[in-house]
């Protein structure tokens, strides 16, 4: 992984593509740093801050190992490409049942104030449930590519 020198990664970039291996390291900082953006709450950090905070994180990493396991792992392919496209549908269709279930919450008053183990548990059930989902999708994929490619052989 290239963390400063961008002409060796051009270099290698140019001579070969890179496997989903490789890419792997990229995609896990890229969700934790992603993750750590949305950490911050504008209120007092409490507790709950903490605990979701470290959800977000482990599941940033542990979820992207997943994912790429749920694609074949390293026998599998497409990574990034999947992730990405996937990612953004799903991520699309989460949006559009999690946004009017948060206004529910803040209309009701739920997430009045400081962070509580209520808003802790809902956004860690919706942000578990959304890489399940991706996962799910990504797995579909990568299983109809495998009987594809094995019914494509020649036997």
């Amino acid at each position: 992984m290239h963390f400063w020198r961008v002409e060796n990664l051009k270099s290698e970039l140019a001579s070969r593509p890179m496997t989903d291996r490789e890419v792997l390291p990229y995609f896990v900082v890229n969700a934790v740093l992603t993750s750590l953006s949305f950490a911050f709450p504008s209120s007092e950090f409490n507790l709950w801050d903490l605990l979701s905070t470290s959800w977000s994180i482990g599941l940033a990493v542990f979820g992207t190992i997943y994912l790429f396991h749920q694609n074949g792992g390293l026998t599998g392919t497409q990574f990034p490409q999947r992730f990405v496209a996937i990612g953004w549908v799903v991520g699309l269709r989460w949006c559009a049942w999690i946004i009017p279930l948060y206004f529910l919450c803040v209309i009701t008053e739920i997430f009045a104030g400081e962070t509580n183990v209520l808003e802790f548990l809902l956004d860690a059930m919706t942000e578990t449930l959304l890489v399940h989902r991706i996962g799910f999708h990504i797995r579909d994929v990568a299983l109809r590519t495998t009987a594809s490619a094995a019914q494509a052989q020649p036997t």
